[in-house]
């Protein structure tokens, strides 16, 4: 069994993007892999910020990445490549190496979905990953939250599922092409 480690760079737990993070290991689970989460925003900013790679929980992410076959990043694309805290640690981490990455982004804007695929596959090409596939970018919109939870548009699912088919595909050469 293969494990996956999502890197989520939320703010906060009611987010969009822990909804992203949530139906990410669930659709990952449901393919089976072993799926470890990793939330940035229990990194110590500090520490993220100042380059203090030694810090516990930086060791323990670390640890994750050296363990995990595959990895995906779910991140906000708001800013070109991706958010301050994923930059930060990236730059702390060992290359992904040959390592497939997949990355979800969330944005708002039509300039931000044209933008997302190449600023972050530039980003993990600079840290060192060969294996990156086509990011999965979804609109901030086609996500809105209701009492029960979160509604989710018919395109973002599809998106959403085709950019994980594409990264378990990398990541097992052996599955199948959907038609």
């Amino acid at each position: 069994m293969s494990t996956v480690i999502t890197v989520s760079s939320s703010p906060h737990s009611l987010s969009r993007l822990e909804e992203l993070n949530r139906a990410t290991g669930d659709a990952l689970r449901a393919e089976g892999f072993r799926v470890r989460g990793l939330p940035l925003d229990l990194m110590p900013e500090s520490a993220l910020l100042t380059g203090r790679s030694d810090a516990p929980s930086l060791r323990w992410a670390r640890r994750l990445l050296n363990d995990a076959d595959g990895i995906v990043l779910i991140t906000p694309s708001y800013e070109v490549s991706g958010s301050r805290l994923l930059r930060a640690w990236l730059d702390l981490m060992p290359s992904p190496a040959r390592r497939p990455v997949h990355a979800v982004c969330l944005g708002s804007t039509q300039a931000q979905s044209s933008t997302a695929d190449y600023a972050v596959r530039r980003l993990l090409t600079d840290h060192g990953a060969h294996r990156v596939t086509p990011t999965s970018f979804l609109f901030d919109k086609w996500l809105t939250s209701t009492a029960e939870g979160w509604d989710w548009d018919p395109r973002a699912t599809t998106r959403l599922a085709d950019g994980l088919a594409a990264f378990s595909r990398e990541l097992n050469p052996a599955l199948p092409v959907a038609a």
